[in-house]
């Protein structure tokens, strides 16, 4: 009974997808994965209750599993270096990557390899893994968006090698089940659109091949298992070195521009790693990445506005929140130190070390695949479910271990804990909705307690764009005072947000949504409300350039409305107190203020060539004829 009951719980959680649909998910994007990853939880927990209260919790787990479990051991020992504990905990409400989703994964993949040697309860969870993958990608193909399950279509890819993974492990002798499973996974990964999937398969079947004839020499087992992690460090390598734009320029723009925004984010890792050595060995956490980004993302050579001339490529990060490096290996290295980013290596090949000889190839062509994807991809918690199914179906059988009792101890503990992480993630959901629905309280509290950057951050987007459109359309004098003052409330709350560990983020859209705002052309009747809204610009801007001394292309919009009022004397002042003296936008904005003097004109001149050869203008839109005109003074 207890097999069974473990098939159950984990055929169910093949459809936990199903809460991402409305009217469970209707308010922003994201707010539709957190119930999925609480339902993930709640799931993985019951599945540890039953196999403490069972034989089957005597058995040691894979060391595929093993490597899991180790690295949220050390994530939560590192707990305290993270920006966020609760958030590293929790994991990014986007992807659920995080301790809690370590334990999840690891604890569906013991109760799937429970399953091994049940034929019966095994069959009742692999036609749920087939099923679920087929029935998610349908309704992101075809279905409306509130329907959609998941927001980008291309993560279905993972939902189908994790399914056809798990026909493989039920049936690996069968021709016929192997050759339809093949068909369906091609025809599945087509629907999901996700091309790094197409070379991710590409590379499977080419291992898989290879595999079959390794698998009959005495070195085989070893040069299988090495094949996913050298795969997975070969990729990310040859993304960093090769993904730049001096070298991918005359590719075709949709290949080029994916590979580019890939490595950037490689060296926004590697950047802050460099800025903080001892995240080398600790990290910085789950789901700290948009910190990451939000501080070092003015990359050399790389555009953050759409207007720059050919010589640079535009990259839109600095318009969106991204909260994944769409590399595994990397997120696990920033997230949890250097240790991490090898644990995730190493758990690719025990993938394919743990399965026995027989079905050794289709693990090598499946871990390869997996490596490929999540070095060019990110899960999420709609295939989690399926991921640790796949991953507890590949390993060898338990053995048992040698002290019974204090391993179901731990299952138990385990129980508790997912089951309270489950808690705590739904209640975090439903605070985000609260909030959405709500007045802004005039009291500059934290949204959401503060728990949870990527819905603050959501949430005063909503009421800038709302703000905007409501001053476009010349609304009634009443309507505008009642928008800005929401977002005034917003932002309020922002700026406490932002004096957080980890509050750099809502430090930054706090200066972009003003800056945007004071360059809107508002009602005179709203001037007030204006003034009121834009009064903390000058210090929201200097405190985050203070956490981001590279972001100077923040302050561009300001020195800009400065210089337009007149106020160069404010203009000198400020690029002498809070900008680098190197700085390309500190370099322009003073040359500018330089040429209204006959004296400091040749020195102002100066500043504008040394600050277009540094590249200012991957910041500030400059017309070509004013670069060349600049470019001829000698």
């Amino acid at each position: 009974m207890a097999a069974w009951a473990i098939a159950a719980l984990l055929a169910a959680g093949q459809f936990t997808f199903l809460l991402a649909l409305a009217p469970l998910a209707g308010i922003g994007i994201w707010f539709q994965s957190e119930p999925v990853s609480a339902a993930n939880a709640g799931l993985a927990g019951l599945v540890l209750a039953i196999l403490a209260l069972n034989r089957a919790g005597t058995r040691r787990p894979p060391l595929s599993v093993l490597v899991l479990l180790a690295m949220a051991g050390w994530s939560a020992a590192a707990l305290p270096f993270a920006v966020s504990a609760a958030g590293s905990w929790l994991g990014t409400p986007q992807s659920g990557h995080g301790v809690g989703w370590l334990l999840t994964v690891a604890a569906l993949a013991m109760g799937a390899s429970s399953l091994r040697h049940r034929k019966a309860p095994q069959a009742l969870l692999v036609a749920a893994m087939a099923a679920g993958a087929a029935v998610m990608i349908a309704l992101n193909r075809w279905a409306p968006m509130a329907w959609r399950p998941q927001h980008f279509t291309d993560a279905g890819a993972f939902n189908a090698l994790f399914a056809w993974m798990a026909i493989m492990a039920w049936r690996p002798r069968r021709p016929l089940v192997a050759g339809l499973a093949g068909l369906g996974l091609v025809g599945l990964v087509f629907l999901s659109d996700n091309r790094s999937a197409y070379l991710a398969l590409l590379a499977g079947v080419l291992c898989f091949a290879g595999a079959a004839w390794a698998n009959r020499k005495p070195f085989g087992r070893w040069a299988m298992a090495a094949l996913p992690p050298l795969a997975a460090v070969s990729l990310t390598l040859g993304v960093f070195v090769l993904g730049r734009y001096g070298i991918l320029h005359d590719v075709p723009h949709s290949l080029r521009d994916t590979v580019v925004s890939r490595a950037n984010m490689i060296r926004v890792v590697a950047e802050e790693l460099r800025i903080d050595p001892l995240a080398l060995l600790t990290g910085r956490g789950w789901g700290s990445f948009d910190v990451a980004l939000a501080r070092s993302m003015a990359l050399d050579h790389v555009a953050l506005q759409s207007e720059a001339s050919d010589e640079f490529l535009f990259w839109d990060a600095a318009h969106r929140n991204d909260f994944h490096p769409h590399n595994e290996v990397v997120e696990a290295t920033l997230s949890a130190g250097v240790p991490a980013g090898i644990a995730v290596a190493a758990f690719l090949g025990l993938l394919v070390h743990g399965a026995s000889r027989r079905f050794r190839p289709a693990a090598t062509g499946f871990s390869v695949a997996l490596a490929v994807l999540s070095c060019m991809w990110f899960q999420l918690p709609t295939s989690v479910p399926a991921f640790g199914a796949a991953v507890g179906l590949i390993g060898l059988s338990w053995r048992r271990a040698g002290h019974g009792q204090a391993l179901r101890r731990a299952l138990g503990a385990g129980a508790v804990l997912l089951v309270a992480t489950s808690a705590a993630l739904w209640l975090r959901a439903e605070a985000g909705r609260r909030e959405f629905a709500a007045i802004p309280p005039d009291d500059c509290r934290p949204l959401l307690a503060g728990q949870a950057r990527i819905h603050a951050v959501w949430l005063i987007q909503t009421q800038w764009h709302h703000l905007s459109d409501v001053i476009s359309s010349k609304a009634p004098t009443d309507e505008v005072a009642v928008a800005a003052e929401h977002m005034r409330r917003r932002l309020c709350a922002a700026d406490t947000m932002a004096l957080a560990r980890d509050g750099l983020p809502l430090a930054v859209e706090g200066t972009i949504i003003r800056s945007d705002l004071a360059a809107q052309s508002w009602p005179a009747a709203s001037a007030g409300h204006r003034a009121e809204l834009l009064s903390p610009l000058k210090d929201g801007l200097v405190r985050t350039l203070a956490m981001a001394p590279r972001r100077s292309d923040l302050a561009a919009p300001y020195l800009s409305s400065l210089l337009a009022g007149k106020r160069e004397a404010e203009v000198s002042e400020f690029v002498a107190r809070h900008l680098p003296a190197d700085d390309p936008v500190g370099l322009w904005y003073a040359g500018i203020v330089m040429l209204g003097n006959r004296e400091s004109f040749p020195e102002g001149i100066r500043k504008l060539q040394k600050a277009m050869h540094m590249g200012v203008e991957r910041f500030i839109m400059i017309p070509p004829e004013l670069k060349t005109q600049i470019a001829s003074y000698r």
